[in-house]
């Protein structure tokens, strides 16, 4: 899933060929193939011709718009072939309430065992952080989730896991760093630079799985355990409980443990801290590492998380064909 991202403010893309080519004033930035090409992630002000565009679209890759602060203002899908089957099985999961509330319990019991884990995983070396109670606070939590018979109670759950996992979570950033860099998570419009790198992995992280389920036949709008609401890509946003703690909050504890992110780093906006340009570019180099290095123990092979993603949404397609037990990624 070759990802291509342009954060160059005031540069122009253009096509030549099957190449697409960014320039700004009489510098060229990048020339690539389309073909190396499936997705294209935009941050701010950046300019495509209709030429460009229309040949992009053209060849199944979709574009993704994020303002400099890292929300998702909206994405530009390509024609792909539908597979109506699997939306009109998606869609009978959906309506049945049984069935539906027991895949939005698979992805939050999932959400709360990769909390956990992450947890344990820093309390041996932080015993002063007294992690040990956030971690039985959120399985005592999760041990009720089978008890709860509607979605809206699930989210309540949700809610509350999230709450006392970063309490947990900012003990240890600010354990690491040495010094108070995060008080509360805040999705938007935070004046933390730990907030905002948190933020912005999780809309690029989103954003791969949205494409990926649109690729699946999946409907990436109609999700189990997040509500439908207009615009809102609520099965994506199921599956990113699977993945929020291994995949983008500990990359963001890696790189604040290495030193290679500090407040310096970003600057202010009325809608919150925003990272600076030059340091957009390393941040996406670091998340392209991050999810391409096949480290990851998944069926007894060394996989990156981008293939443990694709082929965890081949599971879930079969188990709603099949109608068999999804089992969601742990680790």
């Amino acid at each position: 899933m070759p990802i291509l991202y342009l954060s160059e403010q005031g540069s122009k893309v253009h096509k030549e060929g099957n190449r697409i080519i960014v320039r700004k004033e009489d510098a060229t930035l990048i020339d690539i193939s389309l073909f190396k090409i499936d997705t294209i992630v935009v941050l701010g002000n950046v300019h495509f011709s209709t030429q460009a565009l229309g040949d992009i679209l053209t060849k199944g890759i979709d574009i993704a718009f994020l303002t400099l602060n890292g929300r998702l203002k909206g994405r530009i899908e390509s024609y792909k072939s539908k597979n109506i089957p699997l939306k009109l099985r998606q869609y009978e999961v959906y309506k049945n309430k049984e069935k539906s509330l027991q895949f939005a319990k698979i992805f939050l019991k999932a959400k709360a065992e990769n909390a956990c884990r992450l947890l344990k995983s820093y309390d041996y070396r932080y015993k002063e952080l007294n992690l040990k109670e956030d971690i039985d606070e959120i399985e005592k939590k999760k041990t009720n989730i089978d008890d709860k018979t509607t979605i809206d109670s699930l989210m309540g759950v949700e809610g509350y896991i999230s709450r006392v996992y970063f309490t947990g979570f900012k003990k240890i950033v600010n354990s690491i760093y040495g010094q108070e860099i995060m008080e509360e998570r805040q999705p938007r419009g935070s004046f933390s630079f730990v907030n905002q790198m948190l933020s912005l992995g999780y809309v690029c992280w989103t954003n791969e799985i949205m494409a990926a389920l649109n690729a699946s036949g999946l409907d990436p709008y109609l999700g189990f355990l997040h509500s439908i609401d207009y615009g809102r890509p609520s099965l994506a946003l199921d599956i990113v409980e699977e993945y929020r703690q291994p995949v983008i909050d500990r990359l963001t504890l890696n790189l604040i443990n290495k030193r290679l992110f500090n407040m310096e780093d970003f600057e202010a906006s009325e809608e919150g801290l925003r990272m600076k340009q030059d340091k957009i570019k390393e941040y996406f180099k670091y998340y392209e590492e991050w999810l391409r290095e096949k480290n990851r123990d998944y069926q007894n092979e060394k996989m990156s998380f981008r293939e443990i993603m694709l082929l965890q949404i081949k599971k879930l397609v079969e188990a709603l064909k099949e109608e068999k037990g999804y089992i969601p990624f742990i680790q």
